[in-house]
């Protein structure tokens, strides 16, 4: 494999990240010995793995990126919103699927490789390429194959601040590439839009007949801004295993997929802390020693909850038992008598009982966390602390590195992909208010 930058070496100057990006755009991977852990992307069934060290690493990476890239990307797509976009390349009009030769579909899926390539150096700290296991070899062939590995993990490193200082329009660039090869390829970006325009719409305060009315003249009473916070808020909830996700989100799939599963997994541990601190009451709850022995235990019990044969319903049931044992030993301990036998049940239905859709209790964390996520995703200072709202406190430090985490590809991908939303938001919103200015003017 040749080194990452023969063709374009390595200089200093003022030309620095453009040379560095040249280097990156030309970096050609021999899939027969080398290979790099990256998102799934178009015209890619392979599987992928993204371990927690990984994940961890994000939030710094995005807040050097952040730093590096300029805040104007998103403003400009903001500008684009209310502007005529027949000029603009970045939202054309929809066509349908044409025909492609083979070597356009090479090409177009070397442009996605790069695309994801360098949406990984700037997302991941740790990303490093690494070695396929090959059939033995002569040890000479397998030293040369450490060094080259060692050289390109190096410039990896090297190179990053400056892939960080063009990432977006880099990552920009690729996409429309594509999309001028694929026009049809933000359909399921659409239709997530278009989705989210009918919950924000239906959750909207209804307003006087003749500004909310039935010929679509309520679309300006959406934000675009609201409509796309919505649409992110879904990725929490998304059934990644069954629902195409958004093409504008593909290399981050497996990041929110991560990210959901953790999530939902405080979710259980907040519905389960609020049940246990209630029947408690204030003698137990006070005691930051009991509350978080008992937090302890539930994650333990917790773990694998993500695999296919997890069973909630019998961890309930074991959860509970542990949670009557934990709160009896802790009343003795502290001079009270042990729950009793009606104590024990009312505290195992409960517990039992969050599995249900409907359950209150969950009904409740729900709205609460979903109330946190949105908060943190309107303001535009990521430094600024949005506080937990009540019932969240025992998983506070949790949902707060996860908040970061989630933050920090949701803005990166407004900055990367506000354009192309600008122009799916323009058509969605405003194309029935065009119609229904004309049929007005036409009528008597």
């Amino acid at each position: 494999m040749e080194c990452l930058c023969s063709q374009n070496p390595i200089q200093t100057g003022k030309d620095d990240s453009k040379n560095h990006m040249i280097c990156l755009a030309e970096m050609d991977f021999h899939v027969g010995t080398f290979c790099f852990h990256r998102e799934k992307m178009p015209f890619s069934n392979e599987k992928h793995s993204l371990n927690d060290e990984s994940l961890n690493s994000d939030a710094e990476s995005c807040e050097r990126s952040d730093s590096v890239n300029s805040s104007s990307d998103y403003e400009n797509a903001r500008q684009s919103f209310s502007s005529d976009s027949s000029s603009k390349p970045s939202s054309p009009a929809s066509s349908p699927p044409k025909m492609v030769s083979f070597d356009d579909l090479i090409e177009t899926a070397n442009g996605l490789s790069k695309l994801t390539l360098a949406h990984e150096i700037v997302m991941n700290s740790n990303f490093q390429m690494k070695s396929i296991d090959l059939p033995p070899q002569r040890e000479i062939f397998h030293v040369l194959d450490l060094m080259t590995m060692d050289m390109v993990n190096f410039t990896i490193q090297y190179i990053r601040p400056h892939v960080q200082q063009c990432s977006v329009d880099y990552e920009r660039s690729k996409f429309q590439d594509f999309l001028n090869k694929q026009p049809n390829a933000l359909d399921h970006t659409t239709q997530w839009l278009k989705e989210s325009i009918a919950e924000v719409s239906a959750l909207w305060p209804s307003s006087e007949p003749s500004s909310s009315g039935t010929n679509g003249s309520s679309s300006l009473s959406l934000s675009p801004s609201s409509v796309l916070n919505n649409g992110y808020l879904k990725l929490l909830q998304w059934n990644y295993n069954s629902k195409p996700v958004p093409e504008t989100l593909l290399t981050d799939q497996s990041r929110l997929q991560k990210l959901q599963q953790r999530l939902n997994q405080q979710r259980l541990v907040a519905y389960l802390m609020l049940i246990i601190c209630n029947i408690g009451g204030t003698t137990l709850s006070s005691l930051p020693d009991f509350c978080d022995k008992v937090k302890r235990v539930i994650m333990v019990l917790l773990e694998g909850m993500n695999d296919k044969n997890f069973n909630l319903e019998e961890t309930l049931k074991t959860i509970s038992v542990k949670v009557c044992s934990e709160i009896s030993q802790a009343l003795v301990e502290r001079g009270y008598p042990e729950l009793n036998n009606e104590n024990q049940g009312n505290l195992t239905g409960q517990i039992c009982s969050i599995k249900e859709e409907g359950n209150p209790v969950r009904t409740l964390i729900n709205n609460r966390i979903e109330l946190y996520m949105k908060n943190i995703l309107s303001v535009d200072n990521q430094q600024k602390s949005i506080p937990v709202p009540g019932g969240l406190e025992p998983i506070q430090a949790e949902l707060e590195e996860i908040g970061s985490q989630y933050v920090c590809i949701i803005k990166y991908n407004r900055q990367v992909y506000g354009p192309f939303y600008s122009g799916i938001l323009r058509k969605l919103l405003f194309s029935n208010l065009a119609t229904t200015s004309t049929t007005s003017s036409d009528s008597p």
